[in-house]
């Protein structure tokens, strides 16, 4: 099956609020003299994509115009935010998807992207959600790391919270509020739980609690644990360390 490439334009969507995230776009393209849009995730240049009227031109995020970027048939726009890649390179433990973000192509305002199919934008999405929920936890679980360096945690958190392709919202709301109840921060536990309920994650404030707490003592135990087991002198190696 022969792959059709098409010269990228652009993209449809918005970076503004974007900042701290990975999101993907929908391609603009140039095909038979014209720009194209795909208007699906899955999109063939027979199914799914159209040309687009010349109004609709102000609409589209445009690349550079010497860029020579393409894009292949049935491919996204994968767009990465500069704040998200400055968070990634300054925690060790995800310091891959920084190298990652910041080998992409330049776009405006600090923004990188890079095209590829639907299926490899979810993994790679997905790999950012475990590793950083993963990191966040061993992060609140390591007196070291809470106390004295709460840039860290705060990085880990940024790029957890801005993660948004994954399947479980309940997993994903008990973790946040985890964090909230830790940093003190009751207002923003509030609105998780609020929002876990309200979405149907939980049937009401006791279970999200309940779940809250669980997640809580099966982190400490474990960090108990790994601190027993230590040799003597040795620092207690925090949970989930080493991703």
């Amino acid at each position: 099956m022969v792959i059709r490439r098409f010269r990228l334009v652009g993209f449809v969507g918005d970076i503004v609020g974007n900042e701290g995230a990975l999101v993907k776009m929908l391609p603009v393209f140039r095909h038979r003299r014209n720009w194209w849009v795909a208007q699906r995730d899955r999109w063939t240049i027979d199914d799914g994509a159209r040309a687009l009227h010349r109004r609709e031109r102000e609409s589209v995020q445009r690349l550079p115009m010497l860029s020579r970027s393409k894009v292949a048939e049935g491919d996204l726009v994968w767009l990465s935010g500069p704040e998200l890649a400055e968070a990634c390179a300054a925690t060790a433990a995800l310091g891959e998807f920084g190298k990652e973000f910041t080998s992409w192509s330049q776009f405006r305002r600090g923004f990188a992207f890079r095209t590829g199919t639907p299926e490899s934008f979810l993994g790679l999405a997905n790999a950012l959600y475990n590793r950083s929920k993963k990191a966040l936890i061993g992060a609140l679980f390591d007196r070291q790391v809470r106390w004295t360096e709460s840039r860290a945690l705060e990085d880990c958190f940024a790029v957890f919270s801005a993660c948004r392709y994954y399947d479980d919202d309940a997993d994903c709301l008990a973790t946040c509020a985890l964090y909230f109840d830790a940093t003190r921060d009751v207002d923003r536990y509030q609105l998780a739980r609020l929002a876990a309920v309200e979405d149907g994650a939980f049937p009401d404030d006791g279970a999200f609690d309940e779940r809250v707490a669980q997640i809580k003592l099966t982190c400490s135990e474990g960090v108990s644990e790994q601190t027993a087991r230590a040799p003597a002198g040795a620092a207690p190696s925090p949970q989930l360390r080493g991703l």
